[in-house]
């Protein structure tokens, strides 16, 4: 028996079975967010991941990197065996991420489309350039049928959809921000 098969068999002994599985699935999808990355960035080509690239990239444009580092956020905390809170709060928290994303992709597509005009933002959607395919509706659906066209309709597009994305990271992240802020009031020194 060599050296690293009886190590293994020491560890494997110590840790619960149900921890490997964790283990090897968060390391899986860490591997498949990481894999999606480098294919959006163009350095793998081809295969599953080509087409699964492809359609990230169609449909939500710049927003394909910010899914790939959703993936790999939640391959970390499968493996780092993080709790997982099931109820109201979590899904909270879902459909509040979910319409965060939608309004960053507005934004990306509202942002260029300001500035390249209207028939650019079409060709960009089909591109996958900017907020892709969800971002382009979502910023027309807002011109024509809320705000009217224009410059000013335009502008106004990019900054409702900025607000609207930064007031959700605010609310999502505020549990995290309020017990970091709490926890850096209670290590700081007392004033006399």
């Amino acid at each position: 028996m060599s050296v690293f098969s009886r190590f293994f068999q020491q560890v494997s002994q110590h840790v619960p079975r149900s921890r490997w599985w964790r283990d090897g699935l968060g390391l899986f999808i860490i591997f498949i967010g990481a894999v999606l990355m480098l294919t959006l960035l163009g350095l793998n080509t081809g295969g599953l991941m080509g087409g699964i690239a492809g359609l990230m990239r169609k449909a939500f444009g710049s927003g394909g990197y910010v899914c790939c580092l959703i993936i790999i956020a939640i391959g970390a905390n499968v493996s780092l065996n993080r709790p997982f809170r099931r109820g109201a709060a979590l899904w909270r928290r879902v459909i509040l991420a979910e319409i965060g994303f939608c309004a960053l992709l507005g934004f990306l597509h509202a942002f260029n489309a300001a500035i390249v005009g209207i028939q650019s933002a079409a060709l960009m959607a089909t591109t996958g350039q900017a907020g892709g395919a969800v971002g382009w509706v979502l910023t027309i659906l807002l011109w024509r049928w809320v705000l009217g066209e224009g410059t000013f309709a335009r502008w106004l597009t990019v900054l409702l959809w900025l607000a609207i994305t930064l007031m959700c990271a605010a609310v999502f992240f505020s549990s995290s921000l309020r017990a970091l802020i709490q926890s850096r009031l209670k290590l700081a020194p007392t004033p006399t």
